[in-house]
């Protein structure tokens, strides 16, 4: 176990690092705070509380996300009958976070990270690479119509050509695009903005229209409703959720930690209580139910973050201007072209397949790869499917084989 301190840093690079994920979080957010009717300020400045939290804990670029099946679920539901309401979120959000810490204090975690093989949790990834640049294409890239192709493909190039720059890192070149889109829009096309406002937010944030203005407020506290512990809706998005978090938020992330910082590896018991953690507090003060993530790890780390400063930016930047600006930030964030967010989201997600290249010289290990991969973004609780089948699969195949365990790299 690595005794000493990684330093903060907080210098351009990881400043370009701080905003490799957005693509993943930004249109969640947007989605879920109208879909749910959350408050926009208590949801923005709860995620970035949470960034800090993981900043903190992990002084490595290993942030939080919305949890992806939870946050699906309930934007499905929008408008539905049974649509999944703030109290419904925030109670599976928190019987996630019970049920995640109790399997991290217990040992359960280090039970499954053992018996997992280093194969399958590539094959993870690449599933989730596959899912996030899929996700991207086809929901985000054609969001804006012509004018968004045409800034997702200057944003393209952007990304490509300034890649290895260390003076421009390619997410603020990317992301100072998207700003000065947004001020053109409002200066030009203020009725266009209300409108996208209002169909996007649901009329939350449309105070924007008139300009960024201060609205100073702290989050508010929601009393839970552990009645609802066993209604329907928080056992099936809490079902649907744990496998997804079991194999990337924690197996994954842990793997992909030792991938690019060898010798830094965190546990998958230490991701697991900080899962638990902020689950646990998070949905009091109306935040969202989050988790980390193999791809937001690998999205920091590709744009330039190589400590935690780069997640303690990006959680300062929610709690900041959500606590200064509530709505109107919203407003700002739900203008900005999603398209741009698409670029960055293909990249994270390309950057997470490359990561099976050390497998790939094994014709075994690549088809159990391809074939985990396959099965976790193309099924429905494929993550979980592909996690128990997959490791099957392995012993099957390799049966005089001793399976690949990550304690085999230091842990943070």
């Amino acid at each position: 176990m690595v005794k000493d301190r990684l330093p903060l840093r907080f210098d351009r690079n990881e400043f370009a690092g701080a905003f490799g994920d957005v693509g993943t979080d930004i249109p969640l957010i947007l989605l879920l705070i109208p879909a749910c009717g959350l408050d926009a300020r208590s949801v923005l400045m709860l995620f970035g509380v949470c960034q800090i939290f993981s900043a903190l804990a992990y002084r490595l670029p290993i942030p939080v996300q919305p949890m992806k099946a939870m946050a699906t679920f309930a934007i499905a539901s929008m408008g539905a009958k049974d649509a999944i309401n703030a109290e419904t979120l925030a109670t599976a959000a928190l019987l996630a976070g019970a049920v995640m810490l109790l399997l991290s204090l217990s040992g359960g975690i280090c039970l499954i990270g053992r018996a997992v093989p280093k194969v399958v949790i590539r094959g993870l990834q690449f599933g989730l690479g596959i899912k996030l640049a899929m996700a991207a294409m086809q929901k985000y890239l054609t969001t804006g119509g012509v004018t968004g192709y045409v800034l997702a493909a200057i944003g393209c190039g952007l990304v490509l050509v300034l890649r290895k720059n260390k003076k421009l890192p390619a997410a603020i070149a990317v992301l100072s695009l998207g700003v000065g889109y947004v001020v053109f829009m409002m200066l030009v096309n203020p009725g266009q903005v209300a409108s996208i406002i209002e169909t996007r937010g649901g009329g939350v944030g449309l105070e924007f229209v008139n300009g960024p203005h201060l609205s100073p407020g702290l989050p508010s506290f929601m009393t839970p409703n552990f009645g609802l512990l066993l209604n329907i809706a928080v056992l099936q998005l809490v079902v649907t959720q744990l496998p997804l978090s079991l194999g990337n938020a924690v197996l994954a992330t842990s793997q992909t930690s030792g991938d690019l910082f060898p010798g830094r590896k965190v546990s998958p018991k230490k991701l697991g209580i900080t899962y638990g953690i902020a689950n646990l507090l998070s949905p009091l003060f109306g935040g969202i139910p989050v988790c980390h993530g193999s791809g937001g790890l690998v999205g920091h780390y590709m744009f330039g973050g190589r400590t935690g400063g780069s997640v303690l930016i990006y959680g300062l930047f929610f709690v900041i201007l959500g606590g200064l600006l509530g709505g109107s930030f919203y407003g700002f964030i739900a203008i900005f072209p999603v398209s741009l967010l698409a670029v960055l989201l293909v990249f994270e997600g390309v950057g997470l397949m490359r990561l099976s290249a050390d497998v790939a010289v094994d014709q075994k290990d690549y088809f159990i790869v391809v074939l985990v991969g396959l099965i976790g973004a193309g099924v429905y609780l494929g993550f979980f499917i592909a996690l128990v089948g997959g490791t099957v699969l392995h012993y099957c195949l390799h049966r005089s084989v001793r399976p690949v365990g990550h304690e085999a790299n230091s842990e943070v």
